[in-house]
């Protein structure tokens, strides 16, 4: 017969932990990451300062978000942004 223990307190304990622990870890590696990745933006509209960025991220339901303008209408809105790309892709000559 083949019976599995449950597992004792100390252990469960051990385990919640290195979840947590674990949980913890990719919190920080996305705060770095989020960060470099604003960080560069910012440096394209520095260095090209006709060029506005904007990011947007989204991560368990929370939004972060980076522009380089403050000018009215920044970011465009989808139905520009697509208006955009469709005249571009299809010139009407």
């Amino acid at each position: 017969m083949n019976k599995t223990c449950p597992r004792n307190s100390a252990e469960q304990r051990m385990i919640v932990h290195a979840q947590a622990c674990e949980r913890r870890g990719r919190r920080e590696k996305y705060r770095k990451r989020k960060n470099t990745f604003f960080r560069n933006g910012k440096s394209l509209g520095v260095d090209f300062t006709e060029l506005h960025v904007y990011q947007l991220l989204e991560m368990n339901g929370k939004l972060s978000e980076f522009k380089t303008t403050k000018r009215k209408g920044w970011p465009p809105s989808q139905e520009e942004i697509v208006r955009y790309i469709f005249a571009a892709r299809f010139p009407t000559d």
